[in-house]
């Protein structure tokens, strides 16, 4: 029976004073930034008040920078309540003519551009992390976003790059351009097809397959997009071939759209500072003939980036790159019942007709293939097929189909379909999406003390997890969570604090602004619906993971009770966001059950040792 653990309402950051405040010793004393709103409502006394305090601060704090006047702007439309540290209200007088009165000490406010100092170098210590396990997207998001956050500072903000102590905003502009120059792309073949031109592409940053790159492509009529690069693969639908024998494409790295959900300073700081722009697109060379229709790679030796060679960035050093040897793994030995399975499951793909390889599957595995070519976008399939079928303790694993997803909306995602079969019938039981090979490869290479078996099926109920997303899949994820589970979900908005009842605190206010709710299994369920039923799609993808045993007290026995902890990238139409999910799951049934399910924008909000001492079984 697990503990109930009670994370007891967030506080805000914003603390009401009771009416005893000597407001006029406040004024008084020059260690306080102070101002006072007046308005018909709250609200608008409010706003009054945090506009006239944000300026009082600006005061404060001001210094000689260049575009003085366009960050001022901005400082001061970043400031709401949640952005104020240890800032105190005061209701003076109730509405029809309300009062409201703000004031903050000095040193929160030397504290909250501290805060805003360490949050450029954290962004800039996950791009370099990024970068180094070649999820290039998150690189570019990262340091972008930092150079944004440093424009808008008003003192100087150093990192190390390349060895270097360097200034953010004098050197982060050349590191976006090193990476963007770094990226390799070529065309590996193209093929027709009821009048559209399916270009499939090689990315690499210098000679590694990317493990994640964003980019938007022309299609002979006009840029779309996004389309996701996964493992060095992209694929893109042209309407027309290129008249000028050259591919165009643009790489992502604003991310404007996330940043609105993540970070109110952020987001006011990209829409209030001029952006940095930078000229990401891409030109592939390429030769086509108009009369076969037909287009082919021309080989270079240049790097088909934004035109900048990489000797132009020499000074600003690429990030050591950490490539991780995979545990071999026990293939079978006659895969010809296997490949004759996956063919005609390639052949229902390709015929948009799963009825074609309905006796390949058991029926839930069928269920899942209808759902998956029914119900979930357009699936087609991407390139030549390599497969590898493997044991997987009472499964066998066919590794994997590389199709594509596309959306009403353009947005394209390249995935690869694993098959589980059922050794003995040699049917399917269930497909899932596979994992990132990044995240494979931190489950298989992990040094916790845990078996082959245990590997897989943590593999398996990530994997599930992440499908039960695409498919939308209520139904599974009904079935995984404990009855009592304890379900924490996260909201970047405002600094919090929690307790629990052992007496124990966890502070989860730092510098993140962040709300969390807890929830109930069937809060967070009926949440849940409600999302599937109105948005298209709902794509994760997972990525640096950690994961290992809990130590139950004896409770549990020592293979039972697992935490990971698992970098997720959450996209749909209407929202987006990247965090960290760290999951409890008891083991000892058949199947993993989820006990403890915590979002975080960060890492380190909880650390992972902190959330294994914490959540554990009683």
């Amino acid at each position: 029976m697990l503990k109930k653990i009670v994370l007891l309402a967030c506080a805000l950051s914003v603390l009401s004073v009771k009416a005893q405040v000597d407001i006029q010793k406040i004024k008084k004393d020059t260690a306080y930034i102070w101002a006072e709103g007046i308005g018909t409502t709250f609200d608008e006394a409010d706003s009054d008040a945090l506009r006239k305090l944000s300026s009082q601060i600006w005061t404060f704090i001001k210094a000689d920078v260049i575009d003085g006047d366009e960050i001022q702007r901005v400082f001061i439309s970043s400031f709401t309540s949640n952005t104020i540290s240890n800032g105190r209200m005061l209701e003076l007088a109730p509405e029809p003519e309300c009062r409201i009165f703000r004031y903050v000490h000095e040193d929160d406010v030397k504290k909250m551009q501290d805060d805003k100092r360490l949050r450029i170098v954290d962004l800039v210590k996950a791009g370099q992390n990024a970068e180094s396990r070649l999820q290039i997207d998150d690189a570019l998001r990262n340091y972008y976003w930092a150079l944004m956050l440093s424009k808008s500072h008003t003192e100087p903000v150093y990192v190390e790059l390349g060895g270097k102590n360097v200034e953010c905003k004098a050197e982060l502009p050349a590191k976006i351009k090193s990476v963007l120059s770094g990226i390799k792309a070529e065309l590996v073949e193209c093929k027709e097809q009821n009048g559209i031109h399916t270009a499939r592409m090689h990315f690499t940053y210098l000679d590694h397959d990317v493990a994640s790159l964003q980019l938007r492509y022309d299609n002979g009529q006009a840029f779309i997009g996004p389309l996701a690069v996964r493992d060095g693969v992209g694929e893109f639908d042209l309407v027309e071939l290129p008249k000028n024998n050259k591919l165009m494409l643009r790489y992502e790295y604003r991310f404007a759209e996330e940043a609105k959900h993540l970070n109110e300073e952020l987001e006011a700081v990209i829409k209030g500072i001029k952006a940095y722009s930078i000229d990401s697109r891409v030109e592939i060379p390429v030769k086509v003939n108009a009369k076969k229709g037909k287009m082919t790679a021309v080989k270079s030796k240049e790097t088909a980036n934004t035109g900048q060679p990489m000797s132009d960035y020499k000074e600003v050093l690429p990030e050591n790159i950490k490539i991780r040897e995979r545990i071999k793994e026990d293939e079978v030995e006659d895969s010809r019942v296997y490949m004759q399975a996956v063919s005609l499951v390639e052949n229902a793909i390709i015929k948009s007709s799963p009825d074609i390889a309905r006796s390949c599957f058991t029926d839930d595995g069928y269920k899942m293939f209808n759902t998956l070519l029914t119900k979930t976008g357009r699936v087609t399939i991407s390139g030549e097929q390599d497969y590898s079928f493997v044991k997987a303790g009472d499964q066998v694993l066919g590794r994997s189909c590389n199709i594509k997803i596309k959306f009403s909306n353009g947005r394209t995602y390249m995935e690869k379909l694993v098959f589980r079969f059922n050794p003995i019938s040699h049917k399917i039981q269930s497909i899932a999406l596979r994992l990132t090979k990044k995240a494979e490869d931190d489950i298989f290479n992990a040094k916790s003390p845990w078996g082959e078996i245990s590997r897989y099926t943590i593999l398996q109920f990530m994997e599930d997890y992440q499908t039960a997303f695409a498919l939308k899949r209520h139904d599974y994820l009904t079935s995984i969570f404990s009855d009592s589970a304890l379900i924490i979900t996260g909201a970047v908005l405002k600094p919090t604090i929690g307790k629990f009842n052992d007496g124990r605190e966890i502070d989860f206010r730092g510098n993140k602004n962040v709300r969390y709710v807890k929830h109930t299994k069937q809060e967070y369920l009926k949440k849940l619906k409600r999302h599937f039923d109105t948005r298209e799609y709902i794509h994760l993808t997972f990525e640096n993971n950690i994961t290992g045993v809990v130590n139950t007290n004896g409770v549990l026995r020592d293979d039972a009770a697992f935490a990971i902890q698992i970098r997720q990238f959450y996209d749909s139409p209407k929202y987006s966001d990247r965090g960290y999910l760290t999951l409890f799951l008891n083991m000892q049934g058949k199947y993993p059950i989820i006990e403890v399910r915590l979002w975080q924008p960060e890492q380190d909000v909880i650390s992972y040792e902190d959330f294994k001492k914490v959540f554990y079984v009683k």
